[in-house]
């Protein structure tokens, strides 16, 4: 196993680690962004401050509200605002959607690396089109 490839699987896995802050009962999603050797933000699906930590209504299907893990992951980089995204590695443990991957496009991510399929391609494919590599791993 190459170098590159134990790196990849020890993001994803720190990832999946993220992931597991979520409150969502239905699917958990945990986000890294690396930038060189180092985590420059992490993020997980939930519900924005201020709210509770319910992330299905009584049907269990996930509120609109909810906060994507890419999106969190991005928006304390924007806070922060010391450091940017610019040129970055994204790890996260489902595809990207369409929202997300043209947040992610426009902050000047890199490349994305995914665990697990989205039910909706739309992601990727944009993805694709704006030339940033993905891969699942």
């Amino acid at each position: 196993m190459s170098k590159q490839t134990r790196y990849n699987k020890m993001w994803m896995d720190v990832a999946e680690v993220f992931a597991q802050q979520s409150h969502a009962t239905r699917r958990k999603v945990g986000c890294v962004i690396i930038a060189g050797d180092r985590i420059i933000s992490q993020g997980w699906n939930g519900t924005p401050a201020g709210f509770d930590n319910c992330c299905e209504n009584e049907f269990g299907e996930t509120l609109p509200y909810v906060i994507h893990a890419e999106s969190n992951a991005l928006d304390k980089i924007t806070r922060d605002g010391s450091v940017g995204a610019r040129g970055a590695t994204l790890y996260v443990t489902l595809a990207p959607c369409i929202l997300c991957a043209v947040r992610i496009a426009n902050c000047g991510i890199a490349a994305v690396y995914y665990r697990d399929d989205y039910r909706i391609r739309d992601g990727l494919d944009h993805l694709s089109l704006m030339n940033i590599p993905t891969t699942q791993i």
